[in-house]
């Protein structure tokens, strides 16, 4: 029974988002869960040897999930969660003059470096294979169609993500379908900023051709700090 109502809640939830969405739902989606996550780590678990231990283990977090610790300006938490980190990187740098060549071997290199096992990626992975296997198997609902056909259309990486896993060619074709109107309606108001930053258009005010560039950033590549 519990499958069934967090399946419901999901449901809504990403119909909710679509809906008249300025841009790509599912950045949207994974940014408020992202932050959430960063809020209840910093705010309650900081503290937890199980939270520490899991970030030793992982080398800290991946870069781009670091924009989230650090916007939340929370300093004691950070320092109690990185404090670890930072005496465990001492240690492998004693390991590496320890030997004359001081040579580092590839493994460190990606345990330090590559951030594999971030305990936020994994968060983000389980909210994006929830959010588009409820989108894809809700794809018959009226609904779902409308609040896509409504949305801003998927950001790039998210369009890939949902195409891949779509089953159907039917739900495939239609996807694109509501991708490629909304893209072409995005390169409209791109060329309608164009024209009016020339003098002769210069009085017509601005519409929401206005921020098409903003969105035409976060279109093609996500939001700031998910991909």
């Amino acid at each position: 029974m519990k499958q069934k109502t967090d399946k419901h809640l999901a449901y809504f939830d990403v119909k909710e988002a679509l809906v008249g969405s300025a841009s790509c739902a599912f950045c949207t989606i994974e940014t408020k869960s992202l932050e959430r996550y960063f809020d209840s780590l910093l705010y309650e678990l900081a503290n937890d040897p199980r939270v520490r231990a899991d970030l030793l283990r992982s080398c800290g977090y991946c870069n781009r999930h670091t924009r989230f610790l650090l916007n939340s300006r929370k300093a004691l938490s950070t320092t109690v969660l990185y404090r670890n980190n930072v005496k465990a990187f001492i240690e492998y740098l004693d390991g590496l003059l320890s030997h004359a060549s001081c040579r580092i071997p590839q493994k460190g290199k990606e345990e330090w470096n590559m951030h594999r096992a971030c305990p936020a990626c994994r968060i983000q992975r389980d909210v994006q294979d929830r959010i588009i296997s409820v989108f894809l198997e809700n794809m018959e609902d009226p609904d779902m169609r409308t609040a896509l056909e409504s949305s801003a259309g998927f950001c790039v990486p998210h369009f890939f993500a949902v195409m891949e896993k779509a089953g159907k060619p039917s739900a495939r074709m239609m996807i694109c379908r509501v991708q490629r109107e909304k893209v072409a309606g995005l390169a409209t108001e791109l060329d309608e900023f164009i024209q009016k930053q020339d003098y002769r258009f210069s009085r017509e005010p601005l519409d929401k051709e206005g921020n098409s560039w903003f969105r035409a950033v976060r279109m093609i590549a996500g939001d700031n700090g998910l991909f």
